[in-house]
């Protein structure tokens, strides 16, 4: 594929926008209709769901553009990385608000007859940008909150385990799971999840090229020399 950064750059400008209009091109231009969107909050099954994403989250902003980080694209697995940021005025907060959250936005391609297009566009957000980008909060959270978190957290450790309730908590919560058994409720682990960071490295790795298998040296051919008698 060529000129892939150009139309990695062109996507993002073309879905971070109010301009329903360039949206629906977007999606027309560089999308599957059977495209899956996987976002941390929903996931929607075809073009036409991923435009309903599109009408909501553009609508409900007064202003939304992108500011584009870096990106990367794999050419062995037809994957492109895109690092950005959303930055937002929400209708909610009167539109004058600003706000802004970085992601990481993960596309893969496949042939089709019209070309090459997407077929799966994954969002991971970075949750704590909501916090160090909101006006006010931001600022506290980066000097003051973390500074004093780091003590609150570390002290309160500490206490409990002079206390010993890191030995009484694992003890009284396997008694009442004994209890709980007899009565047919069974406590059990959720299904293992991907965290934040997982999800940001398998995104990388994906994009990163194969490296090339060395190739093998040549086997050594013995030759024997008939002797003369």
């Amino acid at each position: 594929m060529q000129d892939v950064e150009r139309d990695l750059r062109r996507i993002i400008h073309g879905m971070v926008t109010t301009d329903l209009a360039l949206a629906r091109r977007t999606l027309d231009t560089y999308y599957t209709d059977d495209v899956v969107l996987v976002h941390p909050y929903l996931v929607a099954n075809g073009k036409e769901e991923m435009f309903e994403v599109f009408q909501m989250w553009t609508g409900s902003q007064t202003i939304l553009t992108p500011e584009i980080f870096n990106t990367t694209y794999n050419e062995e697995t037809k994957t492109g990385i895109v690092e950005f940021a959303q930055n937002f005025y929400p209708k909610a907060l009167g539109g004058i608000v600003p706000l802004k959250v970085r992601l990481m936005s993960v596309v893969k391609w496949r042939e089709t007859p019209e070309g090459m297009k997407i077929y799966h566009h994954r969002d991971i957000h970075i949750p704590t940008s909501f916090i160090e980008y909101t006006p006010l909060l931001g600022p506290f959270y980066d000097t003051t909150y973390r500074r004093i978190a780091h003590k609150v957290l570390t002290k309160s450790y500490q206490i409990a385990d002079r206390v010993g309730i890191w030995s009484i908590a694992p003890a009284l919560v396997s008694t009442a799971a004994t209890a709980l058994s007899y009565v047919g409720i069974k406590l059990s682990l959720p299904a293992p999840r991907t965290s934040v960071m997982e999800q940001i490295e398998q995104a990388q790795h994906l994009a990163e090229p194969v490296p090339a298998k060395p190739e093998p040296a040549p086997a050594k051919v013995l030759r024997v020399t008939p002797s003369t008698a």
